[in-house]
């Protein structure tokens, strides 16, 4: 299995190198952005499950470092904080109940997200959403809720899409759901206007109104006065200023 992973890698390596996007239509793109993205998603949940793996057999004598956390954070570049985010939910998802396949495989396909995996809907949410996403097969794209926190299943289906916090470069998956617009002025919650961000960059929007870019998935997080801020206004000073 690990040489067919390498191989696997090596395969992709060179689909990457001779990626042009240049000589790309806009639709081609957003296909190739696409799948990429989902193999991006699969190589971090695979990362996720051997996590723990990582860190049971860890020792400082051999790895150069005191911990399993610190460890991992070199392997992948990314802070001690962050690995050991990834090592405390690996950890949980290996105390969950297994279930048997045929229940696995009935899980419902969330319109436009994909199936949610159940050990994850389970360790978030509890056994009234496994319920929901296995018997039920709520279509959470086009839900539109009018209390101010989401549903069960909304959170169900964010998860999968977005596991960690949506600002670009942030790993961290202990994380809050933030609307894009304030639920006091839309009086609603749709999956398309939340976004996980962690404790840090959601203080940074609560205190000083730094906010995501306009899209979705991974992206900026920019103060009020860079112009890609979603309320962005020009200075009065400035020449090209609207009133």
């Amino acid at each position: 299995m690990f040489e067919d992973l390498v191989r696997l890698r090596g395969q992709l390596t060179e689909l990457v190198t001779a990626v042009d996007p240049d000589a790309l239509s806009g639709r081609t793109a957003r296909e190739f952005w696409a799948e990429f993205d989902r193999v991006e998603r699969l190589a971090a949940g695979a990362k996720t499950v051997l996590a723990r793996r990582v860190a049971a057999t860890h020792r400082p004598d051999r790895a150069g470092t005191k911990t399993a956390a610190d460890d991992l954070a070199r392997r992948g570049g990314t802070s001690t904080n962050t690995a050991r985010d990834a090592l405390e939910i690996s950890g949980r998802l290996a105390e969950l109940p297994r279930l048997d396949g045929s229940r696995v495989r009935s899980c419902a396909r969330f319109a436009g997200v994909g199936p949610v995996p159940v050990a994850v809907a389970r360790d978030m949410l509890g056994d009234a959403v496994l319920r929901l996403v296995v018997t039920n097969g709520v279509d959470v794209a086009n839900v539109t809720h009018l209390g101010r926190g989401p549903t069960a299943a909304q959170r169900a289906a964010l998860m999968w899409m977005s596991p960690t916090c949506s600002v670009e470069g942030c790993n961290r998956a202990r994380i809050e759901i933030d609307h894009s617009e304030p639920w006091a002025r839309t009086r609603h919650t749709r999956l398309a206007e939340l976004n996980p961000l962690c404790g840090f960059h959601h203080g940074l929007k609560t205190r000083l109104d730094y906010a995501l870019v306009a899209g979705s998935g991974k992206r900026p997080f920019v103060p009020p006065d860079d112009a890609r801020h979603p309320r962005y206004r020009k200075p009065r000073g400035d020449p090209s200023h609207v009133a």
